[in-house]
């Protein structure tokens, strides 16, 4: 296990969480540099954050925020295989981005908080599984593969955001029974493909 009450700083390549562990403390990426939670289950506990310009990437692993935990305006959160989880909330501050490429936002309760001025961009053609909640205030596009829904999952786009679609993929495309909300207050826009995205429900 890998606890971290202190701060763990990558100045250079990669540093690789294989085991789990529980954290309190700072993880800081210089640009270039990434930070990848590859095994095992890191709990995020109050006080943990992260910082600097480079990529928190899980890659195989589970992160559970049971707190909050904030993406600063220059970083980089990523999710491209393994579990985003908890009943805390992740937030992309105005600046930051988060990169969707695969995996599962887990945590019924929990919430991933794009904020006015953040990004996530929802690319690859990878099967992307939402069942937590989705705040969008920024500027979310969605390039490739489907965003699928289990455990009653919520995306929220609210007033001045703006979820812009570019592939000809489904939105909450499951059968577990479960419902799916898709709460569009700000902007609705399909960019690209010439075929046909659908909202299930």
């Amino acid at each position: 296990l890998f606890n971290n009450t202190g701060s763990l700083i990558g100045e250079t390549g990669t540093v690789a969480l294989n085991g789990g562990g529980a954290s309190a403390g700072l993880f800081t990426n210089l640009a270039g540099a990434t930070i990848k939670f590859s095994g095992g289950t890191h709990t995020l506990d109050s006080g943990a954050g992260f910082s600097g310009a480079g990529t928190n990437l899980i890659d195989g692993g589970t992160v559970n925020v049971r707190a909050d935990a904030t993406v600063p305006a220059v970083g980089t959160f990523a999710l491209a295989t393994g579990t985003l989880g908890g009943t805390g909330t992740l937030r992309v501050t105005a600046g930051g981005q988060f990169l969707w490429t695969g995996g599962t936002m887990d945590g019924t309760t929990g919430r991933t908080v794009i904020a006015s001025g953040a990004s996530l961009l929802a690319s690859t053609i990878a099967d992307k599984d939402l069942r937590r909640i989705l705040d969008n205030y920024g500027i979310l596009t969605w390039t490739g593969g489907r965003i699928i829904g289990h455990s009653t999952p919520v995306l929220n786009n609210y007033s001045g955001a703006l979820m812009d679609v570019q592939v000809d993929a489904t939105l909450f495309e499951s059968g577990d029974g479960t419902e799916k909300t898709f709460n569009n207050s700000g902007t609705l826009r399909k960019s690209a493909g010439t075929g046909q995205s659908s909202f299930n429900g």
